[in-house]
């Protein structure tokens, strides 16, 4: 029979037909295909269409037997059970390599899944929406997990990844919310796109020591992501791989790591001079030794104000994208830094502007509004500059008083003291030194 089965699969290759049309059979509920002309004794497997909300358990055997013939089954067939409504256990076959492209996509009830010991492949969108799974312990067999391959499995907390899987693709584990601690494979050498974007239950997750690239997206609006150590091996970080990373506060970059460092909390090239992401940043005053604010540097952050003092030569585009709490924009410069094209102070990619105000010096004002980039904000003169020039850079809050002793301010920020009028104040800081400023 099988050398029957490779003739004709030979055949109509040779001719251009579908062999898996004719190259297939029932038994019970299931459908099996003869995968191909070199294997005519191996077979995926896929429900048949009118069982497939009926059924709820299943085990698919290893083997199978059809005019007296045996057949091994090595692969779940592409969408082979995909939208069975009521599936809620399946136990693959110890013989399984690949579990094909949506293979059990949206089976919403189903819970539990064994991973064989054989399995080499999972594909693009085999288990998306499976909101009901709940753990995903992967064999040691792995090699590859394709795109969107877990995407939308919003109970899914115990997930294994084998040492040895090499490609995890993009969008793999996006939205899985549940998720608080993962091991990537020490063989990963790219962390994909958007692969754990949503994951916003996602507290704590290892690197592998030989990781390249960590692409963009990659971590987006993984909120509870608190600490993150990346190693010396990595050479490229995408653009809005942090963002809305609200609590990373903790980033540890190896200290041989020959492209990027960190200096509190903020990822930075390597030669300090372009500030590539701050996630978990509230206000800032830009170091002096940085010239060049990157790429969506800022962008989705929580960032609610920012000086932005004269070293800074240019802003890169979308650097404060959607930075919808960001409400005052101090800069230090006469001179505007370049803008780079979209702009950076954008809403959204409908080129909007935000509802920020721009704080500059009062003799720059027009220069400001006439700038590239510039213009579309709410620009006003900031008349209290000598006194913000005056305040040690790394001061957040100060005390304010007049030179007779009345108390005016407590806790201040620069924006507070735009207000005062010109004269003479008594200035103390947080760590109790005061001096005289005069406005």
């Amino acid at each position: 029979m099988k050398d029957i089965v490779r003739a004709v699969l030979v055949l109509m290759a040779f001719f251009g037909g579908s062999f898996n049309s004719y190259a297939q059979f029932r038994d019970g509920m299931f459908e099996y295909l003869v995968r191909d002309i070199l294997h005519p004794d191996e077979v995926s497997v896929r429900v048949i269409p009118e069982m497939k909300d009926e059924i709820e358990e299943i085990e698919i055997p290893a083997r199978v037997e059809f005019e007296g013939e045996e057949y091994t089954v090595v692969e779940v067939a592409a969408e082979g059970f995909a939208s069975c409504k009521n599936l809620r256990d399946i136990i693959l076959p110890e013989t399984l390599l690949s579990i094909g492209n949506s293979a059990f996509r949206r089976c919403e009830k189903l819970e539990k899944v064994n991973f064989p010991e054989s399995l080499i492949k999972i594909e693009d969108k085999a288990f998306s929406t499976c909101r009901s799974l709940t753990s995903a312990i992967l064999p040691a067999s792995l090699r590859s997990i394709g795109d969107v391959a877990f995407c939308l499995c919003d109970n899914l907390t115990n997930v294994v990844l084998p040492d040895m899987c090499r490609h995890i693709g993009n969008h793999a584990f996006s939205d899985c919310r549940s998720i608080k601690k993962l091991r990537l494979p020490g063989a990963l050498e790219t962390i994909g796109l958007s692969v754990f974007m949503g994951c916003s239950g996602m507290e704590r997750i290892e690197l592998p020591p030989n990781l390249k690239m960590i692409d963009q997206n990659a971590f987006w609006s993984c909120t509870s992501l608190n600490e993150l150590e990346i190693p010396a091996s990595v050479d490229s970080i995408g653009s809005t791989a942090f963002a809305e990373c609200w609590s990373l506060s903790d980033i540890r970059m190896e200290e041989d790591n020959p492209h990027y460092c960190v200096v509190d909390g903020m990822l930075l090239s390597k030669d300090k001079e372009t500030l590539l992401a701050y996630p978990s940043a509230l206000e800032i005053t830009t170091p002096e030794y940085v010239r060049e604010i990157g790429v969506a540097s800022f962008a989705l952050s929580a960032l609610r104000r920012i000086t932005i003092t004269p070293n800074i030569e240019k802003i890169q585009g979308t650097a404060f994208l959607s930075c919808m709490s960001l409400e005052s924009i101090v800069c230090l410069s006469p001179q505007p830094p370049e803008i780079a094209y979209p702009g950076a102070f954008l809403k959204d990619e409908g080129y909007m502007p935000l509802n920020c105000t721009v704080y500059v010096p009062e003799e720059a004002l027009e220069t400001y509004r006439g700038a590239m980039g510039w213009g579309w904000q709410k620009i006003v003169a900031n008349t209290a500059l000598g006194l913000q020039e005056a305040l040690d850079k790394d001061e957040k809050a100060v005390t304010v008083y007049t030179l007779d002793g009345t108390l005016l301010i407590v806790g201040g920020r620069s924006e507070d003291l735009y207000a005062l009028p010109r004269g003479s104040y008594i200035v103390r800081d947080a760590k109790g030194n005061s001096r005289k400023v005069v406005k």
